[in-house]
C-alpha cells in the first residue's frame, strides 16, 4: 500500500510484511495520515508475518529520553493499532 511519502512505508520480503513508521515528524495521532495509512496497509497485506519498526522504542528502561513524547505517542496511539491487526513483532 503506497504511503505517498518516504517518512513511512512498507515492503514485503519473502513471506514477511515490514512496516516502517515515522516516530519523529509525522503526526502520531489516530486521526493522522500515518495511522490511517497504517490501518489500510495492515488490512491489505496477506503476508504470513508482520513486523513494524521505528526509531523511538515504545518501552524502554534505558537512557533514551522521551523529551518530545514520541515514545508515549507510539505506545498510546500506534501500539493498539498494531496489536489489533495481529502484528507479530
Amino acid at each position: 500500500m503506497p504511503s505517498g511519502t518516504e517518512a513511512y512505508y512498507s515492503f514485503d520480503y519473502s513471506n514477511v510484511h515490514f512496516i516502517v513508521l515515522d516516530s519523529y515528524d509525522s503526526p502520531r495521532d489516530v486521526a493522522g495520515a500515518m495511522v490511517r495509512w497504517l490501518e489500510m496497509d495492515l488490512a491489505a497485506t496477506t503476508q504470513e508475518w508482520l513486523i513494524a519498526y521505528w526509531h523511538h522504542p515504545p518501552y524502554t528502561d534505558g537512557s533514551h529520553v522521551d523529551s518530545e513524547g514520541a515514545q508515549q505517542d507510539m505506545r498510546r496511539q500506534i501500539i493498539p493499532v498494531l496489536e489489533a491487526a495481529g502484528v507479530d513483532l
